[in-house]
């Protein structure tokens, strides 16, 4: 059963060795996320799994290598408290989350990417299982918001963010199953599959919700925000 989620968006920006002196412009956003996963940590769970799109629904080990020498850093971010694994490293959306991870002090029990068609039913399973869970789900809006976006800016992306903020404000697990996948491919946002997930994860529970910060420095929309499940 899921007990509580911390949703952040996880861009490789966030971390500062990566960003070559811009850190600062994502201050808001790093101090949020580190408020989501400290609060997040505080809860009394039986385990926590760490969420992020990606092209199959899969599992990683919570021992496998990550790092981010394939943008040219040359930075590894090892497990707290764990020998690395000689296993798949930890795709570029799982590391930025092990990064959250260790720096407010946390480990997780399972790393899992999923696809849009697998993400509802993953999160089904969750909601009828009786151990207690919390996710750190990863992902981030449209980006296509503005003229210096990464995608052409796109009139469809502002309000696409904006129902996806109001859904994570107000605990609106039905506005967030409703979520458009193939609109949100379009407008390139990564958050949806984890977050179809976090919705069908929460089953008959009711949810108590925050949404701490949304931004588009970017032309990207970033999300913060915290979930208890009652």
């Amino acid at each position: 059963m899921l007990l509580a989620a911390a949703i952040c968006s996880a861009p490789p920006a966030l971390v500062p060795e990566l960003t070559q002196g811009a850190a600062a412009e994502l201050d808001e956003l790093r101090a949020a996320c580190a408020a989501a996963v400290a609060d997040l940590l505080r809860c009394r769970v039986s385990r926590l799994v760490v969420l992020a799109a990606g092209t199959s629904t899969r599992s990683f080990a919570a021992t496998a290598p990550a790092g981010f020498h394939r943008l040219g850093v040359d930075l590894d971010v090892p497990p707290l408290g764990h020998v690395v694994s000689r296993g798949e490293r930890l795709p570029l959306s799982l590391t930025v989350g092990r990064w959250l991870l260790n720096r407010a002090g946390g480990t997780a029990d399972r790393w899992c990417t999923l696809d849009v068609a697998g993400a509802p039913s993953w999160g089904r399973e969750l909601a009828a299982s009786s151990v207690g869970t919390a996710l750190l789900v990863l992902g981030e809006g449209s980006a296509a918001v503005g003229p210096h976006a990464p995608l052409a800016q796109d009139g469809r992306a502002p309000v696409f963010d904006a129902e996806v903020a109001a859904a994570v404000a107000s605990g609106d697990v039905a506005a967030l199953s409703a979520i458009d996948p193939l609109m949100g491919a379009q407008l390139g946002a990564t958050g949806v599959a984890p977050w179809l997930a976090l919705a069908a994860a929460v089953g008959a529970g009711t949810v108590q919700a925050e949404l701490s910060t949304y931004c588009a420095p970017y032309g990207v929309g970033y999300f913060v925000g915290s979930w208890r499940i009652h």
